[in-house]
């Protein structure tokens, strides 16, 4: 446990390392202390890798980080805490003007940081909310349309003067109003794949839409595990990622599979064989197509 963690103050321990924090987290999660949207370790895990890095303890992490639309965010009152331990920022002034009902106009944060001759300020207002499509939003802006204008500004003001502290990191406040993140667009051929493994469809054959774009070192790799034998290939293919299974193809596996059974048996295997799988045979009825290789097969 000493090289896992770092004692402060001799009451306060601080996982550092990989295994360390797993260990803490997986105590946590049988004493019921995770998060509810933390209740997945690896998710958990990079909560607390996002924290290290701007300066969190784990346990600080996990209260005050939240996965939103996609983004790690820190909520507002970790975010002014984060910069305030800094020991840069010299004095915050924010304010919420109202008009003669009662209702927010405008929140303002005026930012001034140690070694910088003039302060930051910046401004939200309901204008700008409505203009954006915030104001009237169920939730925190129809119930504190305040508090979420000052949130904006303090996320805008906070962010400029200390772009080195906060490391690009939203507040949590302003995430929640952002869309969510969308993958990076597949390519043609990989979306191909997909609907392949997803629908099992046997008329599409992948090795088609990867015959120009199979590695030839792993081709080159699975051909030296296949001549070694079954329980080679086997370590070799179930080493593959789920991409890399689809490159090579069902036909392909199938040859590789074949090659390594023979060897196992004690048949010699001809470069002939190896390069040039036998032609199929033809019947009167239609031979069946073999189903796509699943990233999850086991052989």
């Amino acid at each position: 446990m000493s090289n896992d963690i770092i004692v402060r103050q001799e009451t306060f321990m601080t996982p550092t390392t990989e295994g360390g924090i797993e260990n803490f987290l997986a105590r946590l999660h049988r004493a019921g202390m995770l998060p509810k949207d933390c209740q997945n370790i690896d998710k958990a895990f990079g909560v607390i890798m996002h924290g290290l890095s701007i300066g969190m303890t784990p346990m600080q992490a996990l209260k005050s980080i939240a996965n939103i639309n996609g983004r790690h965010s820190v909520w507002g009152d970790a975010v002014l805490g984060l910069v305030q331990a800094s020991g840069l920022l010299e004095d915050i002034d924010e304010a919420c003007e109202f008009d003669r009902n009662g209702e927010p106009i405008a929140a303002t944060c005026i930012v001034r940081r140690k070694g910088r001759k003039s302060p930051i300020k910046q401004i939200f207002t309901m204008a700008m909310a409505k203009k954006a499509g915030l104001a009237g939003k169920s939730g925190p802006w129809s119930q504190y349309p305040a508090r979420m204008l000052q949130m904006r500004a303090r996320s805008w003001a906070l962010r400029d003067a200390f772009p080195d502290v906060l490391m690009g990191t939203h507040i949590a406040e302003e995430a929640q109003d952002y869309p969510p993140m969308k993958d990076p667009e597949q390519s043609q051929a990989m979306r191909a794949i997909t609907q392949v493994a997803d629908d099992r469809a046997p008329a599409v054959s992948t090795d088609a839409i990867f015959v120009d774009e199979q590695p030839s070192n792993l081709r080159q790799s699975a051909e030296d595990a296949a001549v070694k034998g079954v329980d080679a290939y086997r370590v070799f293919w179930e080493s593959l990622s789920g991409d890399e299974k689809r490159s090579i193809g069902v036909t392909e596996h199938s040859r590789l599979k074949a090659i390594a059974e023979k060897v196992s048996q004690g048949f010699p295997v001809s470069e002939e064989t190896q390069e040039h799988p036998a032609p199929v045979p033809s019947f009167t009825a239609p031979v069946p197509q073999p189903e796509p290789v699943a990233s999850d097969d086991p052989f």
